[in-house]
């Protein structure tokens, strides 16, 4: 099994919501970017390519062709402040994202750490209830001798069928607690697959 370490790495590294602040930090930066461009000089080239064609008494089948190249200059020139606006807002824009990514991390990291020693208190109270459920066996076995023998009452064989009942339901319960923090793990780190999906319908045979 992977280590908390590890199941944080890899939920920081392939959370679908942590790439998808990612994707909207990289779009902040290109807006950013776009804004501080608006400060210089543009150059645009303009290409038209046409062709017509027409009849009439004279000309039969004429053609025209036209063609065009154009250059647009563009200079920016003073706007009332509206260019270092929109800079300053891209600005803030994404420094506020990088701030949610950061928070995002961090709450991550928090889910990644509760689940993961969900996971592990579950494990090993399902060594604890397996060796319950053991006990409670021999218990009924041994109070089921009695009962043969005339030391025990019948009452006593059907408290102890009870008590193997709950700690074996407890059991099954404790066993569902390891599925569903194991499968929180996998869907926190983004790595639900067909091989996750495999390995967790394992369990139920």
């Amino acid at each position: 099994s992977l280590s908390l370490n590890a199941w944080e790495d890899r939920a920081v590294k392939g959370n679908y919501e942590i790439l998808s602040k990612r994707e909207s930090i990289s779009a902040a930066k290109k807006a950013l970017q776009a804004a501080k461009y608006d400060r210089y000089p543009t150059v645009d080239l303009n290409i038209a390519l046409s062709r017509g064609s027409s009849e009439s008494t004279f000309f039969v089948n004429s053609q025209t062709k036209s063609q065009s190249i154009g250059l647009t200059f563009f200079l920016p020139i003073y706007q009332g402040g509206s260019i270092n606006s929109r800079i300053r807002q891209s600005a803030f824009l994404l420094d506020s994202e990088i701030e949610g990514l950061r928070f995002q991390e961090e709450d991550l990291r928090k889910r990644v750490q509760k689940t993961y020693f969900g996971l592990k208190d579950s494990i090993e109270l399902s060594g604890a209830l397996k060796s319950a459920v053991k006990s409670a066996m021999v218990e009924l076995e041994a109070n089921r001798k009695s009962a043969t023998a005339g030391i025990r009452k019948q009452l006593d064989i059907l408290i102890s069928q009870q008590n193997l009942l709950k700690v074996e339901r407890e059991l099954v319960d404790n066993n569902l607690n390891i599925i569903l923090f194991w499968l929180n793990l996998n869907m926190l780190s983004g790595s639900v697959d067909r091989l996750t999906i495999k390995e967790t319908s394992k369990f139920f045979k």
